[in-house]
């Protein structure tokens, strides 16, 4: 999975991956998107962010908008099944600041 390093709070951030190999023709199957957030003052937050369904190739791709800065882990689990590889995830883990306040003339 690909996606920014760092990001400011209210940026929407883009992520993209390919579970599977060159040629491999994926089944109707659910990849599942969350979110773990560890804050500047140590809290710890988890929360499911979205199902999608991957491409033929595998491929998928998903945007999410931090609400809160501090180290943010995305978890993309695809389900796995006879028809596909076993349970398998991929994990991004950008830095996220506080957006910094622009100085008002005076």
């Amino acid at each position: 999975m690909t996606g920014p390093a760092t990001g400011d709070v209210g940026e929407r951030l883009e992520f993209s991956g390919t579970f599977g190999a060159d040629g491999v023709t994926f089944p109707p199957t659910v990849i599942t998107v969350t979110r773990k957030v560890v804050s500047p003052d140590g809290t710890v937050t988890m929360k499911g962010l979205m199902k999608l369904s991957p491409a033929a190739d595998g491929s998928f791709s998903f945007s999410d908008t931090p609400t809160t800065a501090g180290e943010h882990t995305y978890n993309v689990t695809l389900a796995g099944g006879s028809a596909v590889e076993p349970t398998k995830t991929t994990t991004w883990s950008p830095s996220i600041s506080r957006p910094r306040s622009i100085p008002t003339p005076g």
